[in-house]
């Protein structure tokens, strides 16, 4: 190889930095942050012993569902919300190994039919 074709195969010889790209990672930093929001807010391991968001709701008289309300205000839909499709079926392939007695063909979403 050639140190031309080296330099015309790195990951910054057909950058893209049209708008469009810009606002793509904007929008992906923006949803990084908000989902480290929700893990922070919904880990049973930050913080001392018993004294994490997520066990304290709870001793404020506030509901699991009340909770998750503030969480899905605050941080918007879950990573596991937005993994379903419009059907409500997950965004996943099954997986498709042979030898799995569990193996299924993947059905087509009916909103996209």
């Amino acid at each position: 190889m050639s140190w031309g074709e080296l330099a015309q195969n790195i990951a910054l010889a057909h950058a893209d930095y049209s708008k469009e790209s810009f606002d793509q990672t904007l929008q992906n930093s923006e949803q990084g942050w908000k989902d480290a929001g929700r893990d922070v807010m919904t880990s049973h391991t930050l913080g001392p012993m018993g004294l994490n968001p997520e066990n304290l709701h709870g001793a404020f008289g506030v509901s699991d569902s009340e909770y998750n309300q503030v969480l899905d205000d605050t941080f918007g839909p879950s990573p596991e919300e937005r993994g379903l499709r419009p059907c409500g079926r997950p965004t996943q392939r099954p997986h498709r190994r042979a030898s799995c007695p569990r193996r299924r063909r993947p059905q087509a979403c009916p909103a996209r039919r």
